[in-house]
């Protein structure tokens, strides 16, 4: 139990102090919504969950990576402390780019076919509407509030 507790401080920890992490949630929330939206058959969902987690779980190594950095060297420039934390900011870029490669090929062939997925989504399920209303709109207040406070990487 306590190292559910430590990986939870880990994980709040990345959400209160990195702008881009709190960003990736949001495009992850989008990605999955437009997939329901759309109905992508299930092996798709679960590529865009996969990816979605990659990249979170990379921005989250890469914030570890540049607490070390940080801890290790203080304020004093060292040429590797670049090199590590540049590296490690590369593998989110790498998970990244495989994340949108991957929605190039899934969201295009659906998108002639949003209108009437939308129109008919929520006429069978109009309390749907409401509920993706209202967390999308959580999601983006948590996400302007954070943005707000200081951090981010240095």
């Amino acid at each position: 139990m306590a190292k559910f507790t430590y990986a939870s401080r880990g994980i709040a920890h990345t959400w209160g102090t990195q702008v881009n992490f709190r960003f990736q949630v949001l495009i992850g929330y989008l990605a999955l919504a437009g997939g329901w939206l759309l109905r992508l058959p299930a092996w798709q969902m679960g590529g865009i969950l996969f990816f979605t987690s990659l990249v979170l779980a990379a921005e989250v190594f890469n914030t570890a990576v540049e607490a070390v950095v940080d801890l290790v060297v203080g304020d004093e420039y060292r040429r590797l402390a670049g090199v590590a934390k540049d590296v490690a900011a590369g593998a989110v870029m790498v998970t990244a780019a495989a994340a949108f490669l991957f929605g190039l090929l899934v969201y295009p062939p659906r998108l002639s076919r949003l209108p009437l997925l939308l129109s008919t989504r929520w006429r069978e399920n109009p309390e749907l509407l409401v509920l993706a209303s209202i967390v999308g709109g959580l999601l983006l207040i948590l996400v302007l509030a954070a943005c707000g406070k200081e951090g981010g990487a240095k």
